[in-house]
């Protein structure tokens, strides 16, 4: 459902904000001779609504903000951070249920989410031009990949096994050194505006669920400002 109404925005979007090519024949004289837009060459700074997809009892929403700054045509930096609100999963819910109706006994297993974390990285352009949705409308549009590193606060959650089918969970507080790798698109609405859309992965490095590498992955929908 989510993939439908982004694909539907985008639509909406496009046929609004894009520029009207009025013939088949003034459209392919246009495409072959690209360039890049200026403003794509500008600052920017974005805010961005997110979703895990990788959590299994906790679900995340990041909120997040981040300025971003190109020094050449397809590098730049990076710098963001977010919060993320939060909700438990129709997993948790369920096991949750079992456990105070007393059907049986069930253990919640140790689990962790990333609340909050900050980044800093490169910005790499490899893709860039210009695209249409179902219409004479054209927008430009880039595709970018951030690497960066930075930190990340988590909250752990470890089980314990408790007398009389309870149980008992011993929260703590971690932060640990992530590593960020994203891909995602820029669709320009106007020179000032954009939206883009992205994937996520936040591996962090250090020790959660006894593990030393713990992988985070996110689809996050945002709208930039560029100045």
């Amino acid at each position: 459902m989510r993939k439908i109404f982004i694909l539907i925005l985008l639509f909406l979007t496009t046929s609004a904000f894009g520029k009207d090519y009025r013939s088949a024949e003034q459209l392919s004289r246009d495409i072959p001779t690209i360039s890049i837009p200026k403003i794509q060459q500008k600052s920017s700074i974005n805010f961005k609504v997110g979703q895990s997809i990788s959590d299994t009892y906790i679900t995340t929403y990041p909120l997040l903000l981040s300025y971003s700054n190109y020094f050449s045509k397809h590098l730049g930096f990076i710098i963001e951070g977010s919060y993320s609100l939060t909700r438990d999963s129709d997993l948790k819910n369920s096991i949750d249920d079992v456990i105070e109706k007393g059907f049986e006994k069930v253990i919640l297993p140790d689990y962790s989410y990333n609340l909050a974390h900050a980044m800093i990285g490169l910005l790499f352009k490899p893709i860039y031009g210009k695209i249409t949705f179902f219409s004479e409308k054209i927008i430009h549009f880039d595709t970018f990949i951030t690497i960066g590193a930075g930190g990340t606060y988590n909250i752990y959650y470890k089980a314990k096994e408790l007398e009389n089918n309870e149980r008992e969970l011993n929260k703590t507080n971690l932060f640990t050194g992530s590593v960020f790798l994203s891909i995602g698109q820029n669709y320009f609405l106007t020179d000032t505006f954009a939206l883009n859309f992205e994937i996520l992965d936040n591996i962090t490095l250090g020790e959660i669920k006894n593990e030393f590498i713990n992988q985070n992955f996110y689809l996050r929908l945002g709208m930039q400002y560029l100045f």
